[in-house]
């Protein structure tokens, strides 16, 4: 398994959050939701603004990470992963 992983939001709207989980399946981190000056923007007229990379690292292995909203779709881009 990886033990790095990453990708960059693009696009969205709502309360932005991201999560990854260890080799088992246990949640090792989670942040956000985050809004507000200007994050998101709420546009999806090809900005980069608000373009930001969400992370994480654990030695065992990083087996999924997820990102989410509250609200409307979520676009990434520069998803990344290895040892």
């Amino acid at each position: 398994m990886p033990t790095r992983a990453g990708l960059v939001w693009t696009d969205g709207e709502g309360g932005v959050s991201f999560e990854a989980f260890d080799a088992a399946g246990q949640r090792i981190g989670l942040i956000g939701p985050f809004s507000g000056n200007g994050f998101p923007d709420l546009t999806v007229a090809n900005t980069t603004g608000e373009d930001r990379f969400f992370g994480a690292v654990s030695p065992t292995g990083i087996s999924r990470i997820r990102v989410f909203n509250s609200l409307g779709g979520v676009e990434i881009d520069h998803v990344q992963y290895g040892r």
